[in-house]
């Protein structure tokens, strides 16, 4: 391609060179400037533009990012393809990738490591775990911008790592000791990074949070079965002390009444004695007048008999 606008350059060139210019009186020059400007110059120009942006800018300017990459980001990116790795094992699994597709989804992934570099003040070596967050989080929204379809749930899934804070375990001390290593960034391969254990992935806690679900409906479901049977126990034994609370009222109700009845037939006995009493104190009274009367009447008589 790069030929081909080589040849065509220098081939307008020559036509350029040897073309012979037609003197007009009046307003023919300026007609034929203008069109030589447009036919010829235009064309040229914007060639030899394009020709360096492509040919000259661009691939300096990737040679000068490489240069800066590998000077200054070169630690960092070392931390950063260690947990990569990590994130495909999440995502993916044990299985196949798609190669070229991981390479541009890690380019995206180095970005977001430089520009969370660039805004922090600590060092890597002292908050990786600060850093790692941070890369998560700017690569979760640029993955979710530029990829509009995600067949493969990695936005879910880096969701669900911050989420539950898995991350965690890839600060671990057999990470830390090839982060720390002098190892060149892209040297490190899948191969040197060591598994997380099982029940550190994102798919051991998923199925964990699973079991522990179901375990906690089906003990709400037998701690509503054994609220609704104390209810029932509780409504029996309140039914119960209603019943005993009645009994006891009626109890004490007929023992007043009977108290009263026995104090109203002490009252009865008591003045009925006193009554009895009066009327035998009255019988004596007047036994003991008849008898005077009697003794009278006989002394009368004997009195009457003498004379």
């Amino acid at each position: 391609m790069k030929v081909i606008k080589i040849f065509v350059l220098s081939f307008v060139f020559l036509l350029y060179k040897n073309s012979t210019i037609v003197h007009c009186g009046g307003y023919g020059d300026i007609a034929a400037t203008s069109a030589l400007q447009t036919v010829i110059k235009e064309p040229i120009t914007l060639t030899i533009k394009d020709l360096y942006e492509h040919g000259v800018k661009s691939p300096i300017t990737k040679l000068v990012h490489k240069i800066k990459k590998f000077l200054r980001y070169r630690k960092v990116l070392r931390w950063s393809r260690i947990w990569w790795i990590l994130l495909v094992r999440e995502i993916v699994g044990d299985n196949n990738i798609e190669k070229r597709t991981e390479k541009e989804l890690r380019e995206i992934w180095d970005q977001c490591t430089i520009a969370v570099f660039n805004n922090t003040l600590n060092t890597i070596d002292t908050k990786p775990l600060l850093f790692l967050h941070g890369i998560l989080n700017e690569c979760k929204e640029n993955f979710s911008t530029k990829l509009r379809q995600d067949p493969s749930l990695i936005v879910v899934k880096m969701n669900q790592i911050i989420k539950s804070e898995i991350y965690r375990f890839w600060v671990s001390e057999n990470y830390l000791k090839i982060a720390r290593s002098g190892i060149f960034y892209k040297s490190i391969t899948p191969s040197i990074v060591p598994p997380l254990p099982k029940e550190h992935t994102l798919r051991y806690l998923s199925s964990y949070m699973v079991d522990k679900l179901k375990a906690l409906e089906s003990k709400k479901n037998i701690e509503s079965g054994k609220y609704e049977i104390d209810i029932s126990s509780d409504e029996k034994t309140k039914k119960g002390e209603g019943d005993v609370d009645e009994t006891t009222e009626d109890n004490l109700y007929e023992q007043l009444i009977k108290e009263e009845n026995i104090d109203e037939l002490a009252k009865e006995v008591i003045l009925g004695e006193d009554t009895d009493d009066n009327e035998s104190a009255d019988n004596e009274v007047t036994d003991y007048n008849g008898d005077d009367n009697n003794e009278s009447t006989d002394n009368e008589g004997e009195d009457t008999e003498d004379n």
